[in-house]
């Protein structure tokens, strides 16, 4: 490990007229290595890099790595929205003589995972410091995710579920599935995406909804599943179902086909309500827009005998509402 035990983030004080304060910056580094830190953090977001000019950060980065003198490393907070900015920091902090640059993750643009790895890749291009990369979804807005992750029972991840002071919301991502089908025919990777659905979907929901009988539903089958008691869902097409074809079921469906989208595959897919609203319900169209889908022009459509006939299973979004289809639908209820 290049970079362990305890490091501070230092704050940048600062004169009255906002300049500088090195006087102060002295006395707190000073302060900071009695105190048998392990590591300095410079620029980053608790010393207020936005309020810094880019000579002033250099000076900062400088005027920190002189005075610890190698006794433990700088780490220069050199990241940014604009990927040729964030490379040209971390080249400049390291000739101000930083051990290390910590990258923020681009906010507000929401890029992709992909143009998040490409970002990253020009910015170690840059320099040959180590780069730490910093992941702070509540501040920047967009999410670096691992490639593949499992569960406690070895189960394929495929979703992150959060808190935060804003309520529930939840991640969906593919990259885990991605990694471990890499090399699979179409017709085994739809199939396994297909019989994932059940699982990530369910958890998805109940973030949304907050529906508990989903959760423990999905525990349920979950422990059926692992015992061999039940078989995964297999399907070739899924139409999303809700209350009235404007809420969760086309977000659901937003996220499905943007997930499609990106593996260039085609897994049929629709959604649907008991009833029809007139329009997809603006906070559903929002809270898609944060994941990249824009569901905006989606029509909603009520769930009936002929449309779902033509899809091999139906996710409801609720468990009262799977009920409610499979009493008006007995001939669907399997699916």
């Amino acid at each position: 490990m290049l970079f362990k035990g305890l490091g501070t983030a230092l704050v940048t004080p600062f004169e009255e007229d906002g300049s500088v304060d090195f006087a102060s910056l002295e006395k707190l580094v000073d302060n900071q290595l009695k105190g048998g830190v392990d590591a300095l953090i410079v620029c980053g977001t608790t010393g207020e890099p936005p309020t810094l000019t880019d000579s002033e950060k250099s000076q900062v980065v400088r005027f920190v790595a002189k005075q610890v003198n190698g006794r433990i490393p700088v780490i220069a907070g050199t990241g940014s929205n604009c990927t040729a900015t964030a490379a040209e920091n971390s080249r400049r902090a390291e000739d101000m003589g930083a051990d290390g640059v910590l990258v923020v993750t681009p906010y507000y643009n929401k890029c992709t995972q992909g143009g998040l790895v490409e970002h990253y890749r020009a910015v170690a291009s840059a320099t040959s410091l180590p780069v730490i990369a910093y992941n702070v979804p509540g501040r920047t807005g967009v999410n670096l995710l691992p490639a593949r992750r499992t569960d406690q029972n070895g189960l394929l991840v495929m979703g992150t579920y959060n808190v935060n002071a804003m309520g529930r919301y939840v991640e969906i991502y593919y990259g885990s599935f991605r990694s471990l089908y890499r090399d699979a025919p179409p017709e085994k990777w739809r199939r396994e995406l297909t019989k994932t659905l059940k699982h990530e979907l369910t958890h998805h929901v109940e973030s949304l909804a907050g529906d508990r009988s989903l959760e423990k539903w999905d525990e349920r089958h979950v422990a059926e599943l692992l015992s061999g008691l039940a078989e995964p869902l297999r399907a070739e097409s899924v139409i999303f179902i809700d209350a009235d074809g404007a809420g969760l079921a086309p977000l659901a469906a937003g996220l499905f086909r943007e997930a499609l989208r990106a593996e260039g595959v085609e897994i049929p897919n629709a959604f649907a309500g008991l009833s029809a609203a007139a329009r997809v319900n603006p906070r559903a169209v929002k809270a898609a827009a944060r994941y990249g889908a824009d569901i905006s022009g989606y029509a909603p459509a009520e769930a009936t005998a002929e449309l779902l006939g033509r899809y091999e299973a139906a996710l409801c979004m609720t468990e009262r509402q799977a009920d409610a289809l499979a009493e008006r639908y007995p001939a669907f209820d399997e699916r």
